[in-house]
């Protein structure tokens, strides 16, 4: 894949702030006067990246000078993706925008206004949430917005669009099985003396969707609300407290948020931990066995191909 010269520098700007973010958590970490509770031994952290550029470009005024995205429209996204064909995740999908696309045309008044207002043709939520994700990156510039823009209404898109689009089972695992696997694996490295694991923290840039997919895939008790804001991140730790191994998830909702909030599973929400926080770690694993994904292209296969 070639990249152009503002590619080229967001990418190493990209590579730099994530190595330097490692250099700084792992020596949070492991240094002696550290505030991190000693007992703390393993560290998963799922972070939503900064800022992007807009994903699509609109014709019709609203800044729609390509200057003011030197790196290139979804340039972050372009960089950090990995795609691999999924034919029962495509399935799932094409389903939702399906759903979506019917909905969508229950408000073909509104459709049109801002079809009119913006120069090109609206007449879907996915088209809608890309619309959204434009003025969002208008916002973030600083730059003034247009008079029809509701936002009221664009968050309520977002939330719409975010939400309904990571309900089913099937989904959920699909986008978030491989990493919870990845993410316990790493765990049973750590507890297990015979393995040369002495990785301390792994760290996992991430979109909004992703740790929608991932706090859904880990079966949190309390359902999530809000749209993921840019720094918001999970925290999923391993402690040993008297020789028992123990798992704490932690929230963090925006880049400044200091006051983590700690989150429950449905399966560790009773559990007799000597910390309501903590759970079991081989209760915390057991129940999400179910989520888990260990072969990625047997789990895409579509069900009546495996008969």
């Amino acid at each position: 894949m070639r990249y152009n010269k503002g590619q080229k520098w967001c990418a190493a700007l990209v590579i730099g702030m994530v190595s330097i973010m490692c250099f700084s958590a792992g020596f949070y970490l492991l240094k002696p006067s550290s505030t991190a509770e000693p007992s703390l031994q393993f560290i998963s952290i799922i972070f939503r990246h900064g800022e992007r550029a807009p994903v699509v470009w609109l014709p019709e005024g609203m800044h729609s000078d390509l200057s003011l995205w030197p790196e290139g429209l979804g340039s972050l996204l372009q960089i950090i993706a990995v795609k691999k064909h999924c034919p029962l995740l495509s399935r799932e999908r094409k389903q939702w925008i399906d759903r979506a696309s019917e909905d969508a045309q229950k408000n073909g008044e509104y459709l049109a206004f801002l079809s009119q207002k913006t120069g090109i043709t609206l007449t879907n939520l996915i088209q809608l949430m890309r619309l959204s994700d434009y003025m969002s990156g208008v916002k973030a510039l600083g730059l003034p917005r247009p008079d029809w823009y509701d936002e009221r209404i664009f968050k309520w898109i977002r939330t719409e669009y975010f939400f309904s689009f990571t309900k089913t089972d099937n989904r959920v695992k699909l986008e978030s099985g491989v990493l919870i696997n990845e993410i316990v694996t790493n765990m049973k490295r750590k507890i297990d003396s015979a393995t040369d694991f002495s990785r301390r923290l792994q760290l996992y840039a991430a979109h909004d969707l992703n740790l929608i997919h991932l706090w859904r895939g880990l079966n949190v008790s309390q359902e999530i609300t809000d749209l993921p804001s840019h720094g918001a991140a999970l925290l999923i730790e391993l402690h040993k407290i008297n020789g028992k191994y123990l798992v704490k998830i932690l929230y963090k909702n925006n880049a400044d948020d200091e006051d983590l909030t700690v989150l429950k599973t449905v399966a560790c929400q009773n559990n007799s931990s000597m910390d309501d926080d903590l759970c079991d770690f081989d209760h915390f694993s057991s129940a999400l066995q179910s989520n888990i994904i260990t072969n990625f292209d047997e789990a895409c296969r579509i069900p009546d191909e495996l008969s």
